[in-house]
């Protein structure tokens, strides 16, 4: 999650804005350490500006007293795999669509 100066929450760092940054030039297969080696990113990429990279979370999130079903709406419809929780204006946490998997599993057994 990335805060602003006041501690607000503006946007989500993920994995693969970090790696379509970067430009990585190693197959998805690597070893993750791998992808941040100095022979594998073009010079002067891991100076980008997270602001420039990260996904801003205007309409992408769910309130802490919204169901696991609207969080699984949310990320359908916004083709995401991570949402911030909300606490009013304030980041309570976050989601990830295995969170919501682990939820289902426990349903059917």
């Amino acid at each position: 999650m990335v805060l602003n100066d006041d501690r607000d929450l503006v946007g989500i760092l993920t994995i693969r804005s970090m790696l379509d940054a970067i430009k990585v030039k190693a197959t998805v297969s690597a070893a993750l350490t791998r992808f941040f080696s100095r022979d594998v990113v073009e010079d002067n990429a891991m100076l980008i500006n997270v602001s420039e990279i990260m996904r801003p979370v205007f309409s992408n999130c769910v309130d802490v007293n919204d169901n696991t079903a609207e969080a699984a709406q949310v990320m359908l419809t916004g083709k995401v795999n991570i949402i911030p929780v909300m606490e009013g204006d304030k980041a309570a946490g976050i989601i990830r669509s295995i969170d919501l998997f682990n939820i289902i599993g426990e349903l059917l057994e």
